[in-house]
Parts: C-alpha cells; structure tokens; sequence
C-alpha cells in the first residue's frame, strides 16, 4: 500500500507536499547511518570539470558583458523564472532600445545558477524521475507540478517577432548570446535534499545530477568563486534577489 499511496500522492499537485514530508520521515527512520550524516563532496579539483571551457567562456569579447547570480527557482508565473526574465530584459534593451552603436549581439549575459536555482540546468529525465516539480513547487504552464524542466525549451522563433523577445527560456536566451554555468557545490546540496525527501542514496541522486545537465550549461567548482572570476574578467554584475 506504501507504493500505491506514494504514486497517487505524485500523480496530483495538492500531494506533492504529504509525499515530500512522507518520505522525509521514511528516510529519517530507515536510512543507514552513513547515509544520513553523510558530507558534502570535496571541492573539485581541476580534472574534474571543463575548467577550459569554463575559463574560455568567462573571456567572451563582446562589447558589453553582464552576468547575473541566479539563486531561486520560483517564479511569480508558471514556467516564467525571474532570473531567466532579467536577462531577456537586458538583451531587449541592447537589442531594440539603445540604437547604435549597440544592437542585436553587443551584449553577452552570464547567469551563474547556484542555490535552488541549480535545478535549472537539469534536463527533464532528472525533474520526471526525482519529482522535482513537485518537491520544490515549479509549476508548468497550467499550474500543474513541472514533470519536465519547464523553463528549457524554447517557445518562439526569430520569425515571432514580439513574442521570441519575451521568450525567456533557456534556449532561447542561449540562442540570443546568453551562457550559463551551475555550481557544483549547489548541485550537491540540491541531490542531499531530494535524496532525503524520497529516501535515495545521496551519492546515486548528485551523480545523475552532474550527469544530466542541460548542454547550455557548464558546471563550475563554486557558483559564488565564478561570480567573482567573471567580473575579474570584465563582467559587470546584476544580483538577482
């Protein structure tokens, strides 16, 4: 009856909560000892992540850099994450309001995700197999739990006009001349969570984190140390509260 109760309470939005507390009790009494003390992964050492394609990333010759530190997954819309949506509002302006000699293209943005945010950069067999709509309240268009990354995909063309500039996926803003990195410090903490939640083995849950990121994203030792070498290299910095 365990299962059955666990697959009904996944199966709608109002159980997402009763499943998260449910299994968070299951895990507390059941799990092995090492399990639930287990510590954060050491910091990563240089072979152990693209620290080329992370350095040739922060040295982007645009004329114009901003990189944002993007720390929350909510959203005050479905599907519309507010980190993503500032960094649309600062290539629009460059793009459609500043004239010459700026334009399409003179601005490169940088979201650096860490916190929950770090969610962001997982792709949708990771929100469908840990429920991650559900366990961090990250809804989908309709409002329903998110059984996919919902702010992925894009939802416009070039050809839309107005509407490919409101588009504020992560495909998009890509497309646009957006990058993105995630910290691995962030990833890790996020899989302690879900681990705990559902009762997995934590090191199962961050090893498919690490393995699973959407291709826009490159992993990074530490968000905040990111942030830092980012403006080091001449990106001027936009906090996203």
């Amino acid at each position: 009856m365990k299962l059955l109760r666990s697959a009904f309470l996944l199966s709608t939005g109002l159980g997402a909560a009763a499943l998260a507390t449910q299994r968070k009790a299951e895990a507390a009494a059941a799990a092995p000892q090492s399990l639930r003390t287990a510590e954060p992964i050491t910091t990563l050492k240089p072979d152990q992540y693209d620290r080329a394609k992370m350095f040739a990333l922060l040295k982007n010759a645009a004329r114009s850099k901003q990189v944002f530190q993007c720390e929350s997954a909510k959203a005050p819309h479905p599907a519309r994450n507010t980190d993503l949506a500032h960094m649309v509002n600062s290539l629009n302006a460059f793009e459609l309001s500043f004239g010459e000699p700026y334009g399409r293209g003179s601005l490169a943005v940088l979201g650096i995700f860490i916190g929950e945010a770090s969610l962001l950069s997982l792709n949708d067999a990771m929100w469908h197999n840990y429920h991650l709509g559900g366990l961090y309240s990250l809804a989908d268009e309709k409002g329903r739990p998110g059984m996919k990354n919902v702010y992925y995909e894009a939802h416009a063309t070039p050809a839309a006009g107005e509407t490919f500039h409101k588009d504020c996926s992560i495909q998009t803003v890509a497309k646009r001349g957006g990058s993105f990195m995630v910290c691995h410090n962030a990833l890790n903490a996020q899989a302690q969570h879900v681990s705990t939640m559902l009762g997995l083995e934590y090191p199962r849950v961050l090893g498919d984190f690490v393995s699973n990121l959407v291709p826009e994203f490159v992993l990074v030792p530490a968000g905040v140390a990111a942030f830092q070498l980012a403006q080091e290299a001449g990106w001027k910095p936009f906090t996203v509260a």
